[in-house]
């Protein structure tokens, strides 16, 4: 999906005509963003992309964590609805060394992502 802020840069800088005419703009934007299966192909990609390091193999815990929650925002997932699978995509991506070092820390799960991320910072 392409990122709203450079799709309408790229609409001003080449003085797009959708940009003086709504109706247009419309039908462009439509084209862009109107994708019938643009949530499931977002969720194909979140399934393939959710480890930590998946482009950045030094990726840190806080860009990991604001990854996969924009990633999860594309894909349409709701954190409260979904909690119990983002959390275990959250803790099955991030480095075995990192679950290593907070796993003895809790039996069973952390009360909410942002806990798990939190531990997972201090451990890094």
């Amino acid at each position: 999906m392409e990122d709203p802020i450079a799709w309408g840069q790229k609409l001003r800088i080449s003085n797009h005509p959708a940009m003086n005419d709504l109706d247009l703009f419309e039908a462009e934007i439509g084209k862009t963003y109107g994708d019938k299966d643009r949530e499931m192909n977002a969720v194909m990609r979140r399934y393939q992309e959710f480890y930590q390091g998946h482009h950045d193999t030094e990726e840190g815990i806080w860009a990991y964590a604001n990854r996969l929650w924009a990633l999860w925002w594309e894909a349409g997932w709701d954190e409260q609805h979904f909690q119990k699978m983002l959390y275990e995509m959250a803790w099955m991506g991030m480095r075995p060394s990192l679950r290593s070092r907070i796993a003895p820390l809790v039996e069973g799960q952390f009360g909410r992502i942002d806990e798990l991320f939190d531990r997972a910072v201090a451990a890094e």
